[in-house]
């Protein structure tokens, strides 16, 4: 069957404030069986990066669900699957020093040397001032930074369940829109930088 493209959005909130906190990615999906169930496209990827998106959620946080719906382009029919998890983060926090909305950016390449074809993530937040260096940046060796690297690996590296095979992409809604091709292109290089980013919107969610 033709290949398809989705978005895959890991949901959780803060448990006493709940503001938002949503991770979007974005694959293709290739597959040798026609009429893909959306419900099991939500259960593999679920099951590929559920657990470390959950270590990067400090205990503070409700992990609720992973949500895969068929994005919006030319001949797309539309789909959606939901895996519930409803489970409190696993990283343990020694402190809530730092505002929610600071966080580690992942940067997503492609092999096309255009702006509408890299990609990023505000990754869930950090919480605790313990995972900073005397810089203010991000230590590689602190359990925050270890698990949004682990996270940010694996969603790098193309997976296959069964008949179907998932590849990582940016995916341009715009020229997605204008129907202009090519509006996707293959992640092929990623990084997870040291800087603290902020995002302001987790302070205006829910």
């Amino acid at each position: 069957m033709p290949a398809q493209y989705f978005r895959a959005a890991f949901r959780a909130h803060q448990a006493t404030t709940g503001a938002l906190i949503v991770n979007v990615l974005h694959y293709e999906l290739d597959s040798l069986t026609s009429g893909v169930s959306f419900q099991d496209v939500a259960t593999d990827v679920s099951q590929h990066l559920g657990t470390e998106w959950r270590n990067i959620l400090s205990t503070h946080e409700i992990f609720d669900d992973v949500t895969c719906t068929v994005e919006d382009y030319s001949g797309a029919v539309p789909a959606q699957g939901i895996v519930p998890w409803n489970f409190a983060g696993s990283r343990v926090v020694a402190d809530q020093n730092l505002s929610l909305a600071i966080c580690a950016l992942g940067s997503w390449r492609t092999q096309t040397p255009k702006r509408y074809a890299r990609g990023h993530t505000f990754f869930p937040p950090s919480v605790t001032s313990q995972g900073l260096d005397t810089l203010g940046l991000f230590n590689t060796s602190s359990p925050y930074y270890v698990a949004c690297q682990a996270f940010a690996d694996k969603y790098a590296a193309q997976f296959t369940v069964g008949n179907s095979t998932y590849t990582p992409i940016v995916f341009s809604r715009t020229r997605a829109k204008q129907n202009v091709t090519p509006f996707i292109f293959p992640v092929t290089a990623h990084s997870v930088l040291l800087p603290q980013h902020f995002l302001r919107s987790r302070l205006t969610s829910p």
